[in-house]
């Protein structure tokens, strides 16, 4: 290239002095590493939205994940029982989080039992497919300390996946037992670490 050896008898680059974003990207897709590093970024959410546990006595698990934990099962959580959800990635990568839950009010209702349902689990928001990875505080009681928090091992997230926290009522011993459950905003926060290219 005028006067310039671009690639020789070899079939070498050489001299190349800069490479586009679309050739970047082209050579990304096609497995050829860029030059950067893996590292772990980690970004915090926190809940913007007061959240109200609805007193409708319904159990996470039975409604939407009767296979049980690590198990994808098709239908979201109705927003409703949502207290804290992260932003759905772009595209897949493993990573891990932490998570405290320090509630601005719990206490009794009605009945003489806390039946209640924390989850944390990931959704995606494209194929409307949800699982959860831990049951914080089925049917927790007085005895229960607040603020909750959970740590993940490793975890696969999928594109188009985000980390989300439901909370609901459930039936214990054939009776709806409610208790209040309320966050106020920033009460409940998420901190996501992920694998990057840096």
């Amino acid at each position: 290239v005028n006067g310039t050896t671009v690639i020789n008898d070899s079939r070498q680059l050489q001299n190349v002095a800069s490479v586009d974003a679309t050739t970047v990207a082209a050579l990304g897709a096609a497995g050829v590493g860029g030059g950067g590093n893996l590292d772990f970024s980690t970004t915090s959410y926190s809940n913007t939205n007061a959240f109200t546990k609805p007193a409708d006595a319904v159990h996470l698990i039975n409604a939407y994940f009767p296979s049980g934990a690590g198990v994808y099962a098709t239908g979201i959580p109705s927003s409703q029982y949502k207290i804290l959800e992260t932003p759905a990635l772009t595209g897949g990568t493993i990573g891990s989080f932490n998570l405290i839950l320090n509630p601005s009010l719990h206490s009794l209702r009605s009945g003489g039992y806390w039946g209640d349902v924390v989850l944390v689990g990931k959704q995606n928001t494209v194929t409307n497919q949800a699982m959860y990875l831990a049951n914080l505080a089925n049917g927790w009681t007085s005895q229960t300390i607040f603020p909750l928090y959970y740590g993940s091992d490793s975890l696969v997230l999928e594109a188009n996946e985000q980390i989300v926290v439901w909370a609901s009522d459930a039936y214990t011993g054939g009776w709806e037992y409610n208790s209040n459950l309320q966050f106020a905003s920033g009460r409940a926060a998420i901190s996501l670490k992920i694998l990057t290219i840096v």
